[in-house]
């Protein structure tokens, strides 16, 4: 577990312009910080790439991407039945259809997560209301709901709604 020192880092996760990342069981993982990987202030690596896109796998691509519009206040810029996409002008999320979908059964079962997407919100209980209306289920398992809650979009892949402060 982690050493007194490390957690008063992570109880306190906006120290120096920076945000710990815990695992699920408070280990750290790395951190985060404003302006990118080190913000480019320590003259350390720097990418040759940009991030303009995610796309994740689904059955119903418009369904998705009408959920996250409506989650993220970003325009659908793209929809038909086999893909669908959704953007803020600099990042896009694209949906594509796959015939054999099959959503996953986080935390166990048969068919294994893929990914999760994390997302800052300033209420835990206001994000998942709103999720939910749109279309969300809170997942049953809920490692540290005090600080982030597990959500299950439409197409059954979880995300968190991660607390702001």
């Amino acid at each position: 577990m982690l050493g007194e020192e490390r957690q008063e880092l992570l109880d306190e996760p906006f120290l120096l312009g920076c945000a710990l990342i815990p695992d699920h069981f408070g280990e750290v993982l790395g951190n985060l910080t404003w302006g990118g990987r080190n913000g480019g202030q320590d003259g350390g690596m720097t990418g040759f790439a940009t991030l303009i896109m995610v796309n994740i796998d689904c059955a119903e691509p418009p369904v998705l991407a009408e959920f996250y519009s409506e989650m993220l206040g970003w325009e659908v810029t793209h929809t038909q039945a086999e893909y669908a996409m959704v953007s803020d002008g600099k990042t896009s999320i694209g949906f594509g259809q796959i015939g054999s979908y099959e959503k996953p059964t986080w935390p166990e079962g048969p068919v294994p997560k893929q990914f999760h997407l994390d997302f800052y919100v300033d209420d835990l209980a206001d994000a998942e209301e709103r999720a939910v209306k749109l279309g969300a289920t809170r997942a049953e398992f809920q490692p540290a709901p005090e600080r982030y809650l597990v959500l299950v979009d439409p197409a059954g892949h979880p995300f968190c709604a991660c607390l702001r402060s």
